[in-house]
């Protein structure tokens, strides 16, 4: 009897402790390598494409990178904007990430794929890219639609994927 309770008390202690080295051992759920933000909101005159000086916001929207812990060697983003009356006509990569090509195209649903690829991107953080735009002639004058950004893949500069967030929505509007 005694040892019976013996190996029982052995049983619960070994699986408590399984379980307790197991929680500390594993990544917390939903925590992210690496962050992505929409620095700006976006502005633009209908009908205008990017980079005119003469626009203001120039149609321009800036992407953010935080990456404390893991360099990143390709990047895959889409920016979607709500009712579709905008279209992504290239982007330029920033200092930080100046070894990386930036690619861009136009999904058939609207959203601007982004992708970043070809170097590294070391630890740290700060602006990526920049994103080009043409407004539509449709879009309402005066308004605003709300920008989402989505995280589709992210590795590091090894090929292994990352866990990426993406921040808070922000607006572009049409003057």
């Amino acid at each position: 009897m005694m040892q019976s309770k013996r190996i029982a008390v052995w049983l619960f202690l070994s699986v408590a402790a399984s379980f307790l080295l197991l929680c500390l051992t594993s990544p917390v759920a939903h925590s992210a390598d690496v962050t992505f933000t929409m620095v700006n909101d976006g502005e633009g005159f209908i009908g205008s494409r990017c980079c005119n000086p003469n626009y203001p916001g120039n149609n321009q929207l800036t992407i953010s990178l935080a990456n404390p812990n893991h360099k990143v060697g390709y990047i895959w983003i889409a920016v979607e904007d709500v009712d579709d009356y905008l279209m992504v006509t290239g982007c330029e990569t920033a200092s930080r990430a100046g070894g990386l090509n930036c690619i861009t195209s136009e999904t058939s649903s609207g959203k601007a794929r982004v992708v970043l690829q070809g170097g590294v991107i070391e630890k740290g953080s700060g602006d990526i890219c920049t994103i080009h735009y043409q407004v539509f002639d449709d879009a309402p004058s005066g308004a605003c639609r709300d920008l989402y950004l989505s995280v589709i893949s992210v590795k590091d500069e090894y090929g292994t994927s990352l866990a990426g967030d993406a921040g808070p929505a922000r607006e572009f509007c049409f003057d």
